[in-house]
């Protein structure tokens, strides 16, 4: 695989959730749906350009965040890839980056056992429970995660993009929230995690810079309660709209999905002049329940810019399929009160904001 394929696929994860749910001047509740037997497996597609992500992200007790994806992908000039990639990221120092990759035909799926696998590592789902183990270069892991309920799909799960093309993004929530424990070990040295876990899984058969501009992710992690938001800025010829989707959790099942709407208090200018948010009101409402409160910045988790990492020569081909996507990761806390008809509980606890930008946004 080429540098410039195996760098425009280290950014795929991060480009490929949030079109769920239409704008509207107010917040309105979304249909959800449960998973297909066959959702969490690949749906291969014959298209020039297909993408396909399983991301799992982590908010350990540490305070690290571990992103981690499994991924099946081509953009159209360059051989496909399937590999692995992680990101370890803390407020304190610099992020690890990390991939493993190889062909598609590394992809290997036993529906049967539940195990979807490329090269040594590896992802095995049984009902509620997902076992990981990652035997990387210098990472090694042994992860169990306990889904605290069913995952889900919003409306059909699907939104079509161009039904004259058959253009479309799809995503699916296969953990809306869990907990994650075990082992990691980098270069050798080894340590027990714990914490957070939420994971997706996502299909596309375009590119993310040629329908939209900017995505939007928060997720907050309380003791017994799950607040996620997303959202993203369509493209000009895409409709020129937002699109958002939010949801809240208790421990054992979804109270509410629907639109949202935030209300900016603060941002910062990154180094290429970019507004980027990090203080924001909440206010969310739908299936009974309501949600309200802000999130507060508290640093930056980890800057990835696809392009700056480039030669002159390989911005000028990768532009023309990627754009230039800058990922921000903030971490935070999200102090919000869930009234679920006239039981006002406080939540507090642990949440990180996420932020991609395409360079062709205007400033």
């Amino acid at each position: 695989m080429s540098r410039i394929s195996s760098r425009i696929a280290a950014l795929v994860p991060f480009l490929a959730a949030g079109l769920l749910a239409p704008e509207s001047s107010r917040a309105a509740e979304v249909k959800v749906l449960p998973l297909r037997d066959d959702d969490h497996y690949r749906h291969p597609r014959k298209e020039t350009f297909y993408t396909e992500t399983w991301n799992y992200q982590m908010l350990l007790d540490s305070g690290q965040l571990v992103y981690l994806s499994f991924m099946v992908t081509n953009i159209g000039v360059f051989s496909g890839t399937a590999g692995v990639h992680v990101t370890l990221a803390t407020t304190s120092g610099p992020e690890v980056f990390l991939k493993d990759e190889g062909r598609p035909a590394d992809w290997q799926e036993d529906r049967a056992a539940g195990r979807m696998s490329i090269g040594g590592n590896s992802v095995v789902v049984q009902g509620l429970q997902t076992r990981i183990a990652l035997r990387m270069k210098r990472l090694s892991a042994d992860l169990d995660i306990a889904a605290w309920m069913p995952g889900f799909r919003a409306e059909t799960g699907r939104i079509d993009l161009d039904r004259a093309k058959g253009l479309f993004h799809a995503t699916v929530f296969e953990i809306p929230r869990g907990d994650v424990r075990g082992t990691l070990a980098l270069d050798g040295a080894e340590r027990s995690v714990k914490g957070a876990v939420y994971m997706d899984h996502a299909v596309q058969n375009t590119s993310a810079s040629d329908f939209s501009r900017r995505w939007n992710a928060l997720r907050a992690f309380y003791p017994d309660h799950t607040v996620a938001l997303l959202d993203c800025r369509l493209a000009p010829g895409y409709g020129d709209r937002r699109w958002s989707l939010g949801y809240v959790t208790d421990r054992t099942r979804l109270l509410a999905a629907g639109t949202y709407d935030l209300a900016p208090s603060g941002s910062w200018k990154d180094p290429k002049g970019y507004d980027v948010p990090t203080d924001f009101g909440v206010s969310f409402a739908a299936g009974g329940a309501m949600l309200a409160g802000s999130y507060r910045n508290a640093g930056l988790l980890n800057r990835a810019a696809l392009l700056e990492q480039l030669s002159w020569a390989e911005r000028k081909v990768v532009s023309v399929f990627a754009g230039n996507p800058i990922v921000y990761r903030h971490k935070g806390d999200a102090p919000l009160e869930l009234d679920t008809g006239g039981t006002k509980i406080p939540l507090r606890g642990a949440s990180f904001y996420e932020v991609s930008i395409l360079a062709d946004e205007p400033k």
